[in-house]
Formats: structure tokens, C-alpha cells, sequence
């Protein structure tokens, strides 16, 4: 059972791996990135006579000594996107795999190690696991989460929310402050695209810059105004500008210097 057990997790990691791959690189660096991770996979075997104890403990130091050359090198954007792919993919094998409740608790244990060697914090681990993996109500910290609908009467003083006529359901989105990463996923019938991609209601993406969700009935859903959505002002004033010693030239011509603004003169 327990080689059954192993043989499905490698199958499935694999499969996962592979399919990221291709998404991200041509067919010629993944295939030859697959390489390196069966050089792995066999690397890891050759530690599986040793006791569990043992061998959790060796691929631990392992793990972490991979994290440690990761923060070294990489900013911390690409950090959150290896750890969103881990998490993507421990949600994968919970809903393809039959294995017990142990393997799950191992594959949960190893993304939580992975997620503090690259300096990951316990709060952002958390909202990124329960976005993904859970439901999007009970990411801990809700001030970082959207709502797109068409409820042009929606009330919450934590989450923000963009009115959206005519979208039917709801888009809910989730930003990695630190990260500068917007992730979102779909609740609904329409069928909706994200750079001419087909959105799966239930699916977590990651939402490109410059991008944008169109839809038949709706407008499309810029980059720029998820951003914007999360920008919410506390108080009801009013930007003001102070512009002093202002000229303008024409061209070919002399220009005529403005007067100073007397002190406390304000241009709104």
C-alpha cells in the first residue's frame, strides 16, 4: 500500500510539474526541466530505506537548503508565485488523489516548510491557503480581498467592491500586498476570458498586468481598475496642490514668469 501510495504521489507530481511547465516555458526547456526533476525524484528514492523520521528529516534540510538559495536569488514577486504553485498543487492531489490523510498532512507539512524558508509570513501562507484552497470568506485578513459583481447595493466595511452591470455572479480577488500579485477566481455561468483564455468557474488565476476579463454582456474588467478598487479613501478630503514660481515658454518666444502664489494659496 505504502509503495501504491508513493507511485501516486510521484505521478501526480509529475503531471502537475509538467503542466506548469508547459504553461510557463516552451516545450523544449520543460521537457528538459522535467529531466532535472526525475533526477530528483531518484535522488529522493535512494533515501527511502532509511526510518520515516529519517528521511523526512534529510529532505527537510534538503528543502530548506533550496529555500535558502531561492531568497538569495529571487525577489520575493517570484518567490509567492513558487509558493501559489505548491499550494496549487497540494489542492490538486487533495482532489485527485485516493491516498489516506497521511500523505495530505505530509504534502500540507512540506508547503508550510517551503513557505517559511522563503521568508513567507505565517499571515500571508494563510491568506494565500484558504483563497486557494478553502473559500475566499475565510482568508483571514479580508481587507485584502475584492468583490466584482452587478450589486449596486453591497455593504461591507472590510472587503472592497467593484459594481460591475450585467456580470452575472461574482468575481472574487485577493491581493499579496508585498508581492504585488492579484489572484482571483470566478463564481458563475457566463463564460468569461482572461487574455483570450477561458476563466473555469471554481479555477484560481493569477491576473497578468495589463489584462483584462471581457465578457459578452459586460465591459472588460481592466488590470488597472482591480488596482484602482483597492484604493479606498478613510476621509472625505480633498487632494490639494501647491504650485509656486510658475512660467511657461512658447516656443521662439520670451516667456513671462507668473507672480509667486502668496503663502497659503492653494490650486485645487
Amino acid at each position: 500500500m505504502v509503495s501504491i501510495n508513493r507511485e501516486v504521489v510521484h505521478v501526480l507530481a509529475r503531471n502537475f510539474v509538467e503542466t506548469f511547465l508547459i504553461q510557463q516555458f516552451s516545450q523544449k526547456l520543460a521537457d528538459q526541466y522535467l529531466v532535472i526533476f526525475d533526477e530528483y525524484s531518484k535522488d529522493l528514492e535512494k533515501h527511502e530505506k532509511g526510518k520515516d523520521s529519517k528521511k523526512l528529516s534529510v529532505r527537510f534540510v534538503k528543502i530548506l537548503g533550496i529555500c535558502n538559495q531561492i531568497v538569495e536569488e529571487l525577489h520575493i514577486r517570484h518567490r509567492f508565485l513558487i509558493l501559489l504553485s505548491l499550494i496549487r498543487f497540494s489542492k490538486y492531489f487533495k482532489d485527485s488523489s485516493t491516498s489516506g490523510s497521511g500523505e495530505l498532512d505530509t504534502i500540507a507539512d512540506v508547503v508550510r516548510t517551503i513557505s517559511d524558508g522563503l521568508l513567507i509570513t505565517e499571515e500571508e501562507y494563510e491568506n494565500c491557503t484558504s483563497f486557494i484552497i478553502d473559500k475566499f470568506y475565510n482568508v483571514p485578513n479580508r481587507e485584502w480581498l475584492l468583490i466584482v459583481s452587478n450589486d449596486p447595493g453591497f455593504q461591507d466595511e472590510e472587503m472592497r467592491h467593484i459594481q460591475k452591470d450585467n456580470l452575472s455572479g461574482q468575481i472574487f480577488v485577493l491581493k499579496i500586498m508585498r508581492a504585488d500579485v492579484y489572484l482571483f477566481q470566478y463564481m458563475g455561468k457566463a463564460r468569461l476570458e482572461n487574455n483570450g483564455k477561458y476563466i473555469f468557474p471554481r479555477h484560481v488565476y493569477l491576473m497578468p498586468r495589463g489584462s483584462a476579463i471581457k465578457g459578452e454582456d459586460i465591459s472588460p474588467i481592466y488590470y488597472s481598475d482591480i488596482v484602482s478598487g483597492y484604493i479606498r479613501y478613510t476621509d472625505g478630503h480633498a487632494l490639494d496642490f501647491l504650485a509656486k514660481n510658475i512660467e511657461f515658454h512658447f516656443p521662439n518666444k520670451q516667456g513671462i514668469p507668473h507672480d509667486p502664489a502668496p503663502a497659503g494659496d492653494q490650486i485645487v
